[in-house]
């Protein structure tokens, strides 16, 4: 893989309820001028996002997604579609799963 053009999808009503290993939506960044089929297509609006970066397994992500919850609840912000799991570094760059590093972004309204 070794690209951050790939992911998963958190729906927001896992996260809001902290089922924070229910299953997600795996993606791909499509490239300018691919066509997709409609019914496979997602759309992320350009908006405003909590934002973390973490190392480790993909499904070590409880302890940053509390952190990035209560940092949205103590600024009164309000989560306002899928969080974003990015892939920035994974094991076809490195054979050390702590190597590994992840990028989440939680889309809010202000």
């Amino acid at each position: 893989m070794a690209t951050n053009r790939l992911g998963a999808l958190i729906q927001q009503e896992d996260l809001i309820r902290k089922r924070f290993d229910a299953p997600a939506i795996v993606f791909s960044i499509a490239k300018k001028g691919v066509k997709i089929s409609q019914n496979s297509l997602v759309t992320i609006s350009e908006g405003r996002f909590v934002y973390c970066r973490y190392h480790g397994d993909v499904w070590n992500r409880s302890a940053y997604l509390n952190k990035m919850l209560r940092f949205i609840d103590v600024n009164g912000f309000v989560i306002s579609g899928f969080t974003l799991q990015i892939s920035q570094v994974d094991l076809s760059i490195t054979s050390d799963p702590n190597e590994e590093m992840w990028e989440f972004q939680i889309p809010i309204f202000v």
